[in-house]
C-alpha cells in the first residue's frame, strides 16, 4: 500500500492536509511549508505556517502543535512577562 503525501503517526494516517484550518491556542494552521529530515535519518519533520490572533506569522513543527506545546508565535510570553 502506498501513501502519498501521509506518514503513519500515532493513531492511523493522516494526511498533510488534516490539520490545516484548525486553531491551536492563538494559532490558526493556514498551510503545509515544508519537511526537512530528521537528524537519525528516519522520517522528516513537517512544518506548518500559522496565523497568531495578535496578526504574527510564524512556521511551527506538526510534532509541537499536535502536542499543543506552542500555543502562540511568542506573544503570551510577552505579555505575561511585562
Amino acid at each position: 500500500m502506498k501513501y502519498k503525501n501521509q506518514y503513519r503517526g500515532g493513531k492511523g494516517i493522516k494526511s498533510f492536509q488534516d490539520i490545516i484550518n484548525t486553531k491551536v491556542g492563538k494559532l490558526t494552521i493556514i498551510e503545509f511549508s515544508y519537511s526537512e529530515p530528521n537528524l537519525r535519518g528516519i522520517g522528516n519533520h513537517h512544518y506548518y505556517i500559522c496565523q497568531c490572533d495578535c496578526g504574527n506569522q510564524c512556521i511551527i513543527k506538526r510534532k509541537s502543535l499536535l502536542k499543543k506545546e506552542i500555543n502562540s508565535c511568542g506573544c503570551i510570553r510577552k505579555e505575561t512577562s511585562s
